[in-house]
């Protein structure tokens, strides 16, 4: 991956994108910290580590709220989960500007992952980033407001697939907790083909992505997704993937 200022990263089952993380769940545990929305998302499954306690809240909390949010408008998310947990953690990447990655190689441990370097950052530096990536056209555009969660909403994107793909592995006949690199990948190239149908049937319009999201399926499903959930003017293949969305979930 390239990019200037930040990355982001996606470690699947795969192995796509390992950025070379420590692992040290078994040494976290739930945060203590009693705050309101953390206990709202542990209600959808959702659970705040106690390796996040030191990212600054003016970053932590907006993100929180806004994969809340995300939720609330489709409550089929973390109704799959059934009782699956994914924890949102903190560990240290080998590469310092990688900010977030999704981990899913172990289905028992889904975790959103933040750069323990992210410690040192505060609001506008994020921002900042989020901002100068865009302006590049390496990321999908963000409104103002949103540019601190650009990066929660890229990587919950990726928690999305994840759903979906598990959902049709379901409907397919696989068995509880299939695990197939080649069949991942073939239902998100498929995601992708069908997506990009629909943006061309419903506005008449060729698919555009950034060039994060060119020429891989998961980023394109990732970077279209964060586009939809952090914008007031979406671009025609960020409203095929919400129409995508509710077609599927």
């Amino acid at each position: 991956m390239g990019g200037r200022g930040a990355l982001i990263g996606f470690k699947n089952r795969a192995g796509h994108h390992n950025k070379g993380m420590t692992d040290t769940f078994d040494q976290d545990s739930i945060t203590k910290k009693d705050t309101k929305i953390f206990k709202t998302l542990e209600k959808k499954n959702f659970v705040v580590m106690k390796s996040t306690d030191r990212i600054p809240e003016e970053i932590f909390i907006p993100n929180m709220q806004k994969v809340n949010s995300i939720l609330q408008e489709n409550p089929k998310l973390y109704e799959a989960l059934g009782n699956k947990k994914i924890y949102i953690r903190s560990e240290k990447f080998s590469d310092p500007h990688t900010l977030a990655c999704f981990d899913d190689n172990n289905p028992e441990k889904t975790q959103l992952i933040y750069n323990k370097s992210i410690i040192k950052q505060n609001r506008q530096q994020v921002e900042a980033v989020a901002s100068s990536q865009i302006k590049q056209k390496f990321w999908t555009p963000s409104d103002k407001n949103e540019l601190v969660n650009h990066v929660a909403v890229h990587e919950l994107g990726h928690f999305v697939q994840r759903i979906l793909i598990d959902k049709q592995a379901k409907v397919d006949g696989k068995p509880k907790n299939f695990q197939s690199p080649r069949y991942d990948l073939n239902r998100a190239k498929e995601m992708r083909t069908e997506i990009k149908k629909i943006c061309y049937n419903t506005f008449g319009q060729q698919p555009k992505i950034s060039e994060y999201g060119r020429n891989d399926p998961y980023e394109f499903f990732a970077e279209a997704f964060c586009e939809f959930y952090t914008t007031n003017n979406p671009s025609a293949t960020a409203q095929a993937l919400g129409i995508y969305l509710k077609e599927k979930l």
